[in-house]
Order: structure tokens, then C-alpha cells, then sequence
């Protein structure tokens, strides 16, 4: 076994040392939430440095949007640390070198790209996860919309079963040629 193994195996164990005090002191937080005391611990900006550290300041320059977001979370995932907040897509993205040129708000910009995209999924718990990572849940389906009746405004009737929208094109038109008379030969 080399150094380098011999390193890697180190950092592996420490990060699983890391996790499991991570989980202790999510408890004890929780624990003093219930108690109406303040949290001990601040866990969620200790993951973020820990994640930055290992990015070089430019993986994400140039790339788009949707392919820096998948980084980061396929990263997250293979350390073990599942979803991403906001906040720690956005810090990250920045430590990666994303340019956010003539973008008034990122975050904004960031939601509303991959809430768009079936790429992304936005978890309960206000977390966003690769859809990939959750094969047993089913696709997203669009609602049917409640009828209104017209003389009380009362909705009548709810649809039961989801609606699948799809987008249809219309047909082209097609222009005909001018109905020309044959002209006799000579």
C-alpha cells in the first residue's frame, strides 16, 4: 500500500468520524430547539468550507448552468452529503468560478432554472437533489384546473386524475399554388 492510499484511507475514516458527530450534533440542536434554548452547534457552514476547500476557483467557468449545478451535487452526493441548500448550490458556484454576469439575482435565477428543469428535484425539507437519485418516485404531473360555475363562482367539480400537459405544435401553412388555367398549345 502506498502513501497515497494510506492518505485516502485516513481522509475517508475522518470523514466518517465527521459524519457521525455531524448526526450528534444535529440532535443536541434539535434537542435545544425543544428545550427553547438556542442551537449549540452550527453544522451547515462547516460543510460548506469543508466543500470548498478542495475546489480549485475554476471548475465552473464557462460551463452551463445546469452542468455546474450537477457537479456539485454528484460531488455532494459522493461525499456523502446528500442534497444542497440554496444558499450552498449558489457559495458553491462561486467558489467555482461561475460567472453570474448582468444577473441581478442569482439565487433567483438559480431556483427558477432547475425548478424548470426535470434534472433537479426540490425536496420537502427545501433542499434540491439530482431526480436520478430517486428512481421510485414518480414523474411530476401537472393538475387539472377547478371548474367555475358561471352564476355562483363556486368550483363545481375537481378533477381526480393528474393532467399530463404537452406542447403541440401547430401545422405549418402551407400555400397552394394559383389555380392557372391550361393555356391552348399551337
Amino acid at each position: 500500500m502506498s502513501y497515497e492510499d494510506t492518505i485516502e484511507e485516513i481522509i475517508k475514516a475522518v470523514e466518517q468520524r465527521q459524519r457521525e458527530l455531524e448526526e450528534l450534533q444535529i440532535t443536541a440542536n434539535q434537542l435545544c430547539k425543544l428545550a427553547g434554548i438556542p442551537p449549540k452547534y452550527e453544522i451547515g457552514k462547516r460543510n460548506e468550507e469543508v466543500s470548498q476547500e478542495k475546489l480549485k476557483g475554476d471548475e465552473f467557468y464557462g460551463k452551463p448552468l445546469a452542468t455546474a449545478i450537477t457537479e456539485i451535487l454528484q460531488r455532494r452526493k459522493a461525499k456523502d452529503m446528500g442534497p444542497a441548500t440554496m444558499d450552498e448550490i449558489y457559495n458553491q458556484m462561486i467558489a467555482g468560478g461561475y460567472g453570474f454576469d448582468n444577473i441581478k439575482d442569482p439565487k433567483r435565477a438559480i431556483g427558477i432554472s432547475m425548478g424548470k428543469n426535470p434534472k433537479f428535484t426540490k425536496l420537502r425539507n427545501e433542499k434540491w437533489a439530482l431526480t436520478e437519485w430517486y428512481p421510485n418516485v414518480k414523474e411530476k404531473k401537472v393538475a387539472a384546473s377547478v371548474i367555475i360555475g358561471p352564476e355562483d363562482k363556486q368550483p363545481q367539480q375537481e378533477a381526480e386524475t393528474p393532467v399530463v400537459v404537452k406542447k403541440v405544435e401547430r401545422p405549418k401553412k402551407v400555400e397552394q399554388p394559383e389555380n392557372k388555367q391550361d393555356e391552348p398549345k399551337e
